[in-house]
């Protein structure tokens, strides 16, 4: 198993909130449960502490979480105009001015002042700031984290260690009881205890205090002093010890030792480790008391004598710790005395209590548990009107004199880039901008016989590639179009070609960098490029041969996929194993982004708000479209969401998400990856909306021209559409204006 630092500290992050809410839970039932039994807040606080631990190992083994929602910020705009609404309903609109009788109008009637109610528009996968912030300043001090973290680890290690040195010393000339007396008292305590044995007693003159040591072979150790006390307090002593034996307490302490340890950095796991000691030596204290029929006041002067003469060193099993400040401990066991020592037997309600919060306290325990942010939001979203379904009216882009186009990016000024045919026969295409005032020819005049023009920045420049014949070689050239000319892009040092995908506002490139060579599986050998500042660099891969950035967002976060080290072929088709990758220039890292469960996957766009949209196959081998958040240094804060498909389809798509949460792609029976166009083009409203058809939103006299809408590949912040269709036989670039 692999894992990275940031892994790791994710690991253990997402176990401290699962660990915080099983602690909240141990908290308010011994704050609200006053009566509870020393055994019972024992077992609650021992499953806190084993909380930790098994959060923090089902994290690291990607064990998933259940998440416990807990309310969302940023909701509260869209539960207010929930409420706003209400009230306007229920409520009649109020005069706000006397105002004289229009003509007209009817006699008495005032005019009336009332307040708009405007649906939010929240965004649909907006990532809260302060996450984003946390995981970005996770993402940069990952490493000073992790060594901080190692070292409290080995401080603890290297103490306990010592501590257990010294208690080894402090027992080395230990000998075996002989004291007539004290092994008449011990059978009279195994007995009543409920030992099956009695187990080795041992005298030592350099401890203060009697305790247990041996988690195998337990063995009780006293004081040489101990044996000059009375039969009586002889008898509760080694009840008191004895006690510990019969519960497990020396297996039971791992589970404490273990958490001040890994969560040495958080006062609830020390707190959690002090409760389960407080409440281990209570209930041991109450089992010496029962079977010595002793009264509390007696056992009591006995913990504080002990108490006074005791120091360290002292294992967690002695019958009292001297160095706890303000002997916290012995005050807390006196008060138990008080409260509980009384022997009375609990009452059969309080029995059941018990045993429904140890149920409750267990289930929690057992089960991965993980904080997140509630989505109050859609519930509130379902008490508003829902918002009219777009209808649009299509514009056929038309080609550069032969059969076919497609659009592949619309810009917010409505400029549309492509490739289109030019020639009645035949395949050669060039790349193109559609303006206003029609098609241009970006590639009019070259050397290239083919073009795409891929993306288009809000000034207009345009990034795209052109080649001769060599396509498929990956013998590519990338073009930056500035208004005026075509400039070509030069590929990363060790590299023959380059392509150009995507352009950011701020006018960066990306795309690829190729070998014009495959490798031994067949594969073309590239790597994502970024192209910004008159500066060339080579962002890396997930380990492969092969990676490609596919689109860049307005935050700066580069997207694409790349071929992962790990399992490098795929035992069902042999092939690369392809994931969506994430990268930031902040971050200067490339981020594994998942899959939907299967194999592969492409990460085609982002927006502003951290939504990355596009495609995965899932674990049934399907291929999904899917949109996940990112942080602005390409970390995703979770696993990507499936988006589904149009009813009937076995597989979707996503290319394109605009800054409110509207995603477009396709729809259909065959993968993205296959030549056959047989899909229907596809919109989601936001990431928790179903899928739409298109071809179902375009005006009646729309329909009845012919067209279907096979996919769509960009979307602007007004809602226009652009993509491929056909109409009349010929597929061709549309573009989608919404009907106001």
């Amino acid at each position: 198993m692999n894992i990275t630092v940031h892994e790791a500290i994710t690991a253990l992050l997402q176990a401290t909130g699962g660990g915080l809410l099983v602690a909240t839970f141990a908290w308010l039932f011994c704050r609200i449960l006053s009566k509870l039994s020393a055994s019972v807040r024992f077992a609650l606080w021992w499953m806190v502490g084993a909380k930790f631990l098994l959060g923090l190992a089902f994290a690291l083994f990607g064990v998933a979480a259940l998440r416990v929602p807990v309310l969302k910020a940023e909701h509260y705009q869209t539960i207010r105009a929930v409420a706003r609404q209400t009230v306007a309903q229920a409520v009649p609109a109020r005069k706000t001015a006397k105002t004289k009788d229009t003509p007209g109008a009817t006699p008495g009637a005032a005019r009336t002042a009332t307040t708009a109610i405007s649906d939010p528009v929240a965004p649909a996968f907006r990532v809260s700031w302060w996450r984003q912030a946390a995981t970005d300043a996770l993402a940069l001090y990952a490493l000073p984290l992790c060594a901080a973290y190692l070292a409290g680890v080995v401080f603890l290690i290297g103490r306990g260690v010592f501590a257990a040195r010294r208690l080894r010393l402090s027992i080395a000339g230990a000998t075996p009881c002989e004291d007539t007396g004290t092994l008449s008292d011990a059978e009279a305590m195994r007995g009543r205890v409920g030992l099956h044995e009695l187990p080795p007693i041992f005298v030592s003159l350099r401890t203060s205090a009697p305790f247990v040591v041996g988690a195998f072979v337990p063995r009780i150790v006293l004081p040489a002093a101990f044996l000059a006390q009375t039969s009586a307090n002889r008898q509760m002593a080694l009840a008191h010890e004895m006690a510990h034996i019969k519960r497990g307490d020396l297996f039971w302490e791992i589970v404490p030792v273990c958490l001040r340890v890994l969560f040495w950095f958080l006062p609830t796991a020390h707190m959690a480790a002090n409760e389960i000691a407080f409440a281990r030596e209570e209930a041991c204290d109450l089992a010496a008391l029962a079977a010595t029929r002793r009264s509390p006041g007696a056992y009591a002067a006995l913990l504080v004598t002990v108490a006074e003469h005791a120091r360290s060193p002292l294992p967690a099993m002695a019958m009292v710790q001297g160095n706890s400040p303000g002997y916290v401990q012995v005050r807390r066991r006196l008060q138990t005395l008080r409260r509980e020592g009384h022997g009375k037997p609990t009452s059969l309600f309080w029995r059941g209590v018990a045993v429904a919060v140890i149920v409750a306290q267990g289930a929690a325990t057992a089960l991965p548990l993980r904080p997140v942010l509630a989505r109050v939001a859609v519930a509130a979203r379902a008490a508003l009107p829902a918002p009219p379904l777009p209808v649009y009216t299509v514009t056929d882009l038309g080609t550069l004199g032969g059969k076919e186009s497609g659009a592949l990016a619309i810009n917010d000024t409505g400029q549309v880039v492509g490739a289109a045919h030019i020639y009645p026969r035949g395949s050669h295409g060039h790349a193109f901008l559609w303006d206003d005032s029609g098609l241009h020819d970006l590639a009019a005049g070259s050397v290239y016989r083919h073009s795409q023009a891929v993306a288009v920045a809000e000034n207009g420049y345009v990034a795209g590639f052109v080649y001769r014949s060599s396509y498929r070689a990956g013998q590519q050239n990338a073009f930056l179009w500035n208004g005026s000319r075509r400039l070509i892009l030069p590929p990363a040092p060790g590299y023959r070609f380059a392509k150009a995908t995507g352009i950011s506002e701020t006018g960066a490139v990306v795309g690829a960098s190729l070998t014009g060579r495959k490798n031994a599986l067949g594969a073309t050998q590239a790597q994502a490029t970024l192209w910004q500042n008159n500066r060339v660099q080579a962002l890396g891969t997930l380990g492969g041969d092969y990676s490609v950035a596919l689109g860049v967002g307005a935050n700066g976060v580069v997207v694409g996929k790349a071929d992962v080290s790990e399992g490098r072929t795929s035992s069902a088709s042999g092939t690369n194993r392809t994931h969506p990758f994430a990268w930031s220039e902040e971050g200067n890292e490339m981020h594994d982004l998942g899959t939907l469960g299967g194999e592969f996957g492409a990460a085609m766009a982002g927006n502003r708000s951290g939504a990355v949209v596009g495609y995965a196959q899932t674990a049934r081998g399907a291929t999904h479209a899917f949109v996940t958040p990112v942080s602005n240094l390409g970390f995703a804060l979770a696993k990507p969401k499936d988006l589904g498909t149009l009813p009937g389809d076995a597989s979707s798509a996503a290319y394109a998400v605009n800054d409110s949460g509207n995603i477009v792609g396709s729809s259909g029976d065959e993968p993205p990856s296959s030549a056959r166009r047989t899909g229907r083009a596809a919109l989601w409203l936001s990431p928790d909306a179903e899928a739409i058809d298109l071809n179902t939103r375009l005006l009646p006299g729309e329909k009845s021209a012919g067209w279907h809408l096979e996919t769509a590949r960009g979307i602007n912040a007004s809602g226009q559409i652009v993509g491929q269709g056909t109409v009349r036989g010929v597929r061709h670039a549309y573009l989608l204006t919404p009907v106001p």
